[in-house]
């Protein structure tokens, strides 16, 4: 009966592995939210680092803390104990290694209230590696329909799981995280399904998270790229009718879905490519006849520049990206 009340905002589901000393900073960014009505579930994914002294560092967060017994991939298992334990009405996500900025949650209630239709809200975020800083954010906030988001994530990622805030029931109802399969791409596989069932989307542009990409081992190992990205799994279920599209939905929408898993094959392709790794055999696209420009000279990218070159490249990129 007294639920209701009882039921804070966010649940924020943080999974630890083997990052301890990290997550001492993750927990002093969330302690200093400026929006206070929140839970944080920590769950300790099987680290051989000591996870509680982090955690009793901060005894006036309502935290609770969960534990598995053996290491998921990518921590995908352990989000989706987090989500499974969640009371708050919205999840939102943030990794051992990774920060909040203070108005993280506050910005991201002003503009539920604004638009309580919604089911997915993301804010703008910071990218760092290598000592190169990137910034990922749109310029003017809205909220976008799920087709017209659609469209724009078919571009480019605008979304980051340390961004992100999503309704509960929709997490639920998409089915969570991949646990088995994936080791990689399966947070922009589980966003897809979010998107795919109709719901607004928030874009904010307050730049409210901090991504250090050098602390995450997925993204150091290009191993973890193998096989087909999982969005383009999401995409062969939804044209093979395995997921209820919105009515209202058609042909437009069939091209950005084709657009959006196309680009993530061909990211992939031209990292493995760029390491080494891509075989003759694996490249192949998931829709090639559906190319949009920018996709087209990814394509040429992979199939005739030399993997030296990519390298080369890259390293140009990374150095503008340091001097910037």
């Amino acid at each position: 009966m007294a639920e209701s009340w009882q039921r804070p905002m966010f649940s924020v589901v943080i999974p630890v592995h083997n990052k301890g000393p990290l997550l001492a900073e993750a927990l002093a960014s969330v302690s200093c939210q400026i929006h206070q009505d929140f839970e944080v579930l920590v769950v300790d994914d099987a680290s051989e680092d000591d996870v509680l002294t982090a955690v009793r560092a901060f005894p006036n967060l309502p935290i609770r803390c969960f534990h598995r017994s053996a290491p998921g991939p990518a921590g995908y298992a352990a989000r989706n104990l987090g989500i499974r334990e969640a009371r708050g009405c919205w999840i939102a996500f943030l990794d051992a290694d990774d920060l909040w900025f203070p108005a993280h949650l506050s910005t991201a209630a002003n503009w539920i209230a604004r638009h309580p239709e919604a089911g997915v809200y993301c804010s703008g975020f910071e990218e760092h590696m290598a000592g190169a800083v990137k910034t990922i954010s749109i310029a003017e906030s809205r909220c976008f329909t799920a087709s017209a988001f659609l469209a724009l994530y078919a571009r480019s990622d605008l979304i980051h799981t340390n961004s992100l805030v999503i309704r509960r029931e929709l997490l639920q109802a998409s089915g969570g995280f991949p646990e088995s399969g994936v080791r990689r791409g399966g947070d922009h596989a589980l966003w897809f399904r979010c998107i795919l069932q109709g719901a607004p989307v928030i874009l904010a542009a307050p730049v409210t998270s901090r991504y250090r990409r050098d602390h995450s081992d997925v993204v150091r190992d290009p191993t973890t790229m193998t096989g087909a990205h999982p969005v383009c799994h999401v995409a062969e279920e939804a044209f093979a009718g395995r997921l209820t599209l919105p009515a209202t939905w058609g042909k437009r929408e069939d091209h950005w879905i084709r657009q959006l898993a196309n680009r993530k094959a061909l990211h992939w392709m031209l990292q493995r490519k760029r390491v080494g790794m891509l075989k003759q055999v694996e490249q192949r696209l998931p829709y090639p006849a559906d190319l949009s420009p920018r996709n087209l000279i990814r394509w040429l990218l992979v199939v005739w520049i030399p993997g030296a070159w990519l390298r080369a490249l890259y390293a140009l990129q990374t150095l503008r990206q340091r001097v910037g």
